[in-house]
């Protein structure tokens, strides 16, 4: 079972410590050494489909996959799922500066493409372009997931609001949203 924690309560420029403690079927380790000192120069929103919690707006057949998948996927079993024209939309507090969304290529087939929109209004949303990355590092005789990323970075400073336009033959796993950076 995964388990995160996010710290909401950081202050943009300022600098913390951390401490880690683990936790399994043998109960929870003492805390690590305190960390470096870690500064927070942005925010980012992640999210690994488990659930709606953070998606501000989305199209009635996106589903959410969990259990099962981890022979096919090769990690995590959560993901989130729909058909060609399906979406998503998240919604930033301030500036978004970038976007990295991992998805997983469900067939042969890798020419599968999502497209992104930003907007500041849910009703004007205009489109961004992004790039991609593949990573299919061995054959794939197993019938595993091929792996991919597109990743936004030219994002216009006023939009709050991201679309994901949905794709078949993708899966979406995590979505890194970095937001408020320190300029």
């Amino acid at each position: 079972m995964k388990q995160h924690k996010a710290d909401r309560s950081i202050e943009l420029g300022k600098s913390y410590y951390y401490g880690f403690a683990a936790r399994n079927s043998s109960g929870i380790s003492e805390p690590s050494e305190p960390t470096n000192a870690v500064s927070a120069s942005n925010r980012i929103l992640i999210d690994e489909f488990e659930n709606d919690t953070n998606i501000f707006a989305m199209s009635a057949d996106v589903k959410f996959a969990t259990g099962g998948w981890a022979n096919r996927t090769i990690e995590d079993a959560t993901r989130l799922l729909a058909r060609a024209g399906e979406y998503i939309i998240y919604r930033l507090p301030t500036r978004i500066d970038s976007l990295y969304l991992d998805v997983l290529f469900t067939t042969a087939r890798r020419d599968s493409t999502i497209e992104f929109s930003a907007g500041k209004t849910p009703e004007n949303f205009s489109p961004v372009v992004s790039s991609r990355e593949v990573f299919e590092l061995y054959s794939n005789h197993n019938g595993f997931y091929v792996a991919g990323r597109y990743i936004l970075r030219d994002i216009p400073s006023d939009d709050r609001l991201i679309k994901i336009s949905l794709a078949n033959s993708t899966q979406l796993g995590r979505i890194e949203i970095s937001y408020g950076s320190i300029r």
